[in-house]
């Protein structure tokens, strides 16, 4: 009687172990499966930035002003050459529309610019999603006891988007 207790004891700690490493393994496969999503968020943003950019290059070079040099300027003010050393493409946009007085009187150009700043918003506002997200796995995958058998099962962190990717 004493070894069926014993057995019985056994098995309901083996159940409640396996149980536990159920529940901390569908934790953390939940959690991964939601970065790649706001990865792709992030990629349909920057897709749908790079259109509208393309649309204004296109409205300023409808106004003549592409004389030598300008359109290379302007490519490069809208992000298309060197990194912009943090100043946001918005910010940017402004100063080109400031120094194209005759832009500023384009209404289409002036939407491109405010959607242009909404989805430069939303780029930040998925950024931080993405990197709450990897935080959250990350987490997961530090806490003891979760670490140990995470590790065991191929778990590895998930790094952080930085600004360099999302103005790349």
């Amino acid at each position: 009687m004493d070894m069926d207790k014993y057995f019985i004891g056994l098995a309901s700690i083996l159940i409640i172990g396996f149980t536990y490493v159920i529940s901390i393994y569908n934790k953390a496969i939940r959690l991964k499966n939601i970065i790649p999503e706001n990865r792709s968020n992030i990629e349909i943003l920057r897709k749908k930035k790079g259109y509208l950019i393309t649309k204004m290059v296109a409205i300023v070079d409808s106004y003549g002003l592409h004389e030598k040099g300008t359109t290379e300027n302007v490519s490069f003010y809208f992000g298309r050459g060197e990194p912009s050393k943090g100043q946001p493409i918005v910010d940017r946009l402004a100063y080109l529309r400031m120094a194209f007085p005759e832009l500023k009187a384009d209404g289409l150009y002036n939407q491109l610019l405010t959607e242009l700043a909404d989805v430069e918003t939303d780029i930040t506002n998925r950024r931080e999603k993405f990197n709450t997200s990897v935080r959250a796995y990350n987490t997961v995958l530090t806490l003891f006891p979760d670490n140990v058998f995470l590790r065991l099962l191929g778990f590895k962190p998930k790094d952080f988007l930085s600004i360099v990717y999302i103005n790349s």
